[in-house]
């Protein structure tokens, strides 16, 4: 295959040689470019043979390819190792997935479920310690709300004012 490549290459050389000799004569011609736009004075290039301005479109063409292509193999790199990584961290994951299926495996029947619900003791605490919480503020909320319905606005401001007056004759 490597010198099937090599000899389109050489040929396609010996094709592009014929061609610059044959018309070597409308590629010698010159050319100049020139770009006017409304807002800014116009502006022309100097004069280029047109053999330069064709070898110079080419390799434009072909760096741009280049960037393309390198682009593309960078971007490729990156999914390559993205998706070794995710590969990496199962394989992690089954490895410890086994040995705790031998952990289990070796224990009695009744201390097997400690192996699963070990780590539920912790959680199932901080939830009680939660409930408790939740039960004394609903304990103190009640005893706010008791307060309230018990007494009618006259009666607390009578009480403020008993309560302010007390300091006072101390």
């Amino acid at each position: 295959m490597r010198y099937i490549k090599a000899l389109v290459l050489v040929l396609i050389f010996f094709v592009a040689m014929i061609f610059l000799f044959q018309n070597q004569a409308s590629l010698s011609q010159t050319l100049s470019f020139k770009l006017d736009l409304l807002f800014m004075p116009a502006m022309t290039s100097i004069e280029l043979p047109f053999y330069f301005v064709l070898l110079a479109a080419f390799l434009l063409g072909a760096i741009l390819c280049l960037l393309t292509l390198v682009w593309d193999r960078m971007r490729l790199s990156t999914r390559i190792m993205r998706a070794n990584f995710r590969v990496q961290a199962m394989r992690n994951e089954e490895r410890k997935l086994v040995t705790q299926m031998e952990k289990l495996a070796e224990q009695p029947k009744e201390s097997r479920l400690k192996l699963f619900f070990g780590k539920d003791k912790k959680k199932e605490e901080k939830a009680e310690e939660q409930a408790e919480a939740k039960a004394e503020k609903q304990k103190k909320d009640a005893e706010v709300n008791e307060f309230f319905a018990e007494k009618t606005p006259d009666e607390m401001d009578a009480a403020q004012a008993t309560d302010n007056a007390a300091p006072g004759k101390a």
